[in-house]
């Protein structure tokens, strides 16, 4: 082995390695975890964590998409936890959305809803529970905590199964159309047709075929029976029991993702029959030792032909088909069967390759006119792979702050950033094969395709997790709860609770108890409540006598006794037998913050450590300007380079150069382009204009507002070197460019609902509407456009 041999061999394990550094870098920051299922509860009927005051008739669940009646199922368990006996069957509307049930007459307590439901348009389990309170005295704060709900659909088993399914079926659709556009005619250029490759290779690419077509349907049965699992013993029946023998859907009934998964089934069967039946013709022609007929055309496009109904069952399985339709499930077909015939053709260039490997004559010459014949398809089917891909995005998507705040967000920039890595390598892999330096080539299509299967595990986990879409809108909750107060008067304890602090009519309830052994006294003839106004408040000092409840324990009185804002003391006045005793409390009214509806919760990664440290560049248009040095320095070193070359003079410099260039690109290009994406995916709907004047008192409130609230990450003066900011990735950073650039609806909003992706809370439950206007009024007087 010659010196320059072995420089060029470790220069290609170089090579090798950084692509799969590069994979696996690109593969640990970008894919995150899992997110719920699919079929989600939208509303119900009593409301998840509600207080009634009457019985339901029925229970009304309402969810984002179609349910299977036959897969679904839902419990209501009493305060006790047993199943309430006389709940009704569950009825489905015509749509398959809502699901109701009768109910008997409840008595006063803690209820439960469980259910099970099974999408009808993807064929995802969801099974989750709610629960609410019925109390006839309406004095009692609904159940604490919030509804729950589960996928078992989404295991990783399930993922990977689907996963192989996917990458089988787009490698298997790409090897015929490479062997059919690509391979075929490059063999036949270089005068050595493709019999005598498949004599001395293994039967051309038919082997090949016929084992994806196998390994696709075998996948596919793994993960019907994985997700039928999932349902139970309410499915409709199983494979090789009633029904088609090996109809795996079976357990789905006829619903669209059970007839979308049986065209797949047979799509991949059909292919493989092909496949084999050709295999075993060259096998029987070999052994007679006569040609077979040449029929790998048509047979190539029947493949493909199953393939691409196979591609089209995917497609009209998943979300695309269960949010847009018909339509939108088209395109989703076109998007796989352009990866397929981009990235999928890469498995077909390995079978040339490994065809050729004895053939040293031939070998470099066919393996360029195949990559060149290659790059025309990939140069059609990268546009049209993000082309439709923009097309689905609102439907799978939704708003643009689920960008950043869902983990189905999360996946589509992983997605988005590995198509970008595998577009710069099929550009550079086009410059080489146009130069004929096919041996690089090859090497960088060895990390496209691994690029590539990352993108397909992306995609086979973005199938199998609920869509940042159907993601629901919440009511907050407001800051204002049930105030218990607990005291001491005389010789008894006393526990007085107000259904909320604020103004207009509320309950008042009193319980005294003996601080011995915490039993309810007795011998309490009379239970009196004292007001007490704020200091120069004009309602002065009231006294209202309380009454007995059904519970001979609690006493209560209702109605509007604390009519303003401001700091009250309640007193409690209880007449015992042995005489009178009492205790006052100090209670600060204030006007409740009602529930507005706020974007749902953030659940995606955020920005992680290693990107929130290239916050620290410029932003706006001087961050975009640092983009462009490194980018103008690499044409500049082109220029150089092509003189050096006109001129005959070495320039070893170029190539360390380069690379140094380009990790200066891409480095700018990461934290100019990651702060800009989270910044406009939070700009959403804004309310009208704001509706309090910007005057002095206004400003002052808002001051106060933001020191309490806002300094601890931000600093006093809005520098960012807030004592909880020290350490925080993305840093909090100075406010003054980011306020300057947003009007005040803008402002609004993202105090109303945080900054999706960093951690920056929302405001909407711990300031009333018009603190947040305050709040926007002191931050753009501080901070006004242009500053």
């Amino acid at each position: 082995m010659t010196r320059s041999s072995r420089r060029t061999e470790r220069a290609l394990r170089l090579r090798a390695s950084l692509v799969a550094a590069q994979v696996a870098l690109v593969a640990l920051i970008a894919v995150p975890g899992m997110a719920l299922g699919h079929a989600e509860l939208v509303s119900s009927v009593p409301a998840a964590n509600a207080s009634i005051t009457t019985s339901p008739r029925q229970l009304v669940l309402t969810f984002t998409e179609a349910i299977d009646p036959a897969n679904s199922s839902l419990t209501l368990l009493g305060p006790d936890g047993s199943p309430v006996v006389g709940t009704g069957a569950l009825r489905i509307n015509a749509a398959a959305t809502t699901a109701t049930a009768d109910v008997p007459a409840l008595k006063a307590g803690i209820y439960t809803v469980s259910y099970r439901v099974t999408s009808a348009a993807d064929g995802h389990v969801t099974s989750g529970q709610y629960a609410f309170l019925l109390d006839p005295t309406g004095t009692q704060p609904g159940p604490i905590g919030s509804a729950s709900s589960a996928s078992p659909s989404i295991e990783p088993t399930t993922i990977a199964a689907r996963w192989a399914v996917l990458v089988l079926l787009l490698v298997l659709f790409g090897t015929a159309l490479f062997w059919l556009a690509s391979a075929r005619p490059a063999l036949g250029a270089a005068r050595r047709g493709e019999r005598e490759v498949a004599l001395r290779g293994g039967v051309g690419p038919w082997s090949a075929i016929a084992i994806l077509a196998f390994g696709a349907f075998l996948s596919l049965a793994i993960f019907l029976t994985l997700a039928a699992g999932a349902i139970g013993s309410g499915g409709h029946t199983h494979p090789g029991h009633q029904g088609v023998p090996l109809d795996f859907a079976a357990p789905f009934g006829w619903t669209p993702f059970a007839i979308a998964m049986r065209v797949t089934l047979l799509g991949t069967f059909a292919a493989f029959l092909l496949a084999a039946a050709r295999f075993f013709a060259f096998d029987e022609a070999r052994r007679r030792g006569r040609p077979a007929r040449d029929l790998d055309t048509a047979l190539l496009l029947g493949v493909l032909g199953a393939t691409a109904a196979a591609l089209g069952g995917m497609s009209f399985a998943g979300h695309a088909f269960a949010g847009g339709g018909p339509v939108f499930a088209l395109i989703d077909w076109f998007h796989l069967v352009a990866v397929g015939s981009w990235l999928g053709t890469l498995g077909g260039l390995a079978l040339l390759a490994w065809h050729m490997r004895r053939m040293q004559s031939d070998r470099r010459e066919v393996l360029r006119a195949a990559l060149s014949r290659h790059s025309r398809v990939a140069m059609i089917a990268a546009p049209v792979v993000v082309l439709t891909g923009l097309a689905n995005s609102p439907i799978v998507i939704g708003a643009a702050r689920n960008v950043v705040a869902s983990q189905y967000g999360d996946l589509v920039l992983a997605k988005a950033t590995l198509f970008s890595v595998a577009v710069a390598i099929g550009a550079v892999n086009f410059l080489l094969v146009r130069r004929g330096s096919t041996a690089r080539a090859t090497t960088l299509i060895g990390g496209e395709a691994l690029i590539g299967l990352v993108a397909v595990a992306v995609a086979a986990t973005m199938l199998s997790i609920q869509p940042a879409a159907s993601r629901v809108a919440t009511l907050s909750s407001a800051a204002n709860q049930t105030a218990h107060l607990y005291g001491t008067a005389g010789s008894s304890n006393v526990h007085a609770a107000i259904s909320i602090p604020a103004p207009g009519d509320q309950l008042y309830q009193v319980v005294v108890s003996d601080p011995a052994t915490g039993a309810p006294r007795s011998d309490v003839r009379a239970v009196a409540i004292e007001f007490t106004a704020p200091s120069g408040s004009r309602f002065g000092t009231k006294r209202v006598g309380m009454t007995r409840t059904q519970d001979a324990t609690i006493w209560s009185v209702q109605g509007a006794f604390a009519p303003e804002v401001g700091a009250w003391t309640i007193g409690v006045l209880v007449q015992r037998a042995g005489g009178l005793e009492s205790v006052s409390f100090p209670i600060s009214v204030q006007d409740p913050i009602p529930p507005e509806l706020v974007p749902p919760p953030d659940t995606g990664l955020g920005v992680p450590a290693v990107l929130g440290l290239l916050w620290l560049l410029p932003d706006g248009l001087a961050g975009w300007l640092l983009l462009c040095l490194p980018l103008m320095a690499l044409a500049l070193v082109a220029l150089l380079e092509r003189s050096g070359r006109v001129t005959a003079r070495p320039l070893g410099w170029m190539a360390p150069a380069r690379v140094a260039l380009v990790a200066v690109a891409v480095v700018a290009g990461l934290g100019i382009g990651s702060r800009s994406v989270v910044e406009a995916a939070n700009r959403g709907a804004t309310p009208g204009p704001n509706p309090i004047a910007a005057s002095a008192a206004s400003v002052e409130r808002g001051k106060l507002i933001f020191l309490a609230n806002c300094a601890t990450c931000h600093g006093a003066d809005g520098s960012g070197d807030g004592p909880q900011g020290a350490g925080m990735l993305p840093a909090p950073g100075a406010i003054g460019p980011s306020i300057s650039r947003m009007s005040d609806p803008e402002l609004h909003y993202l105090v109303t609902n945080g900054l999706a992706g960093t951690k920056m809370p929302s405001f909407a439950t711990k300031l009333s509407e018009n603190e947040r206007w305050d709040l926007v009024n002191y931050l753009h007087s501080g901070w006004h456009s242009g500053q």
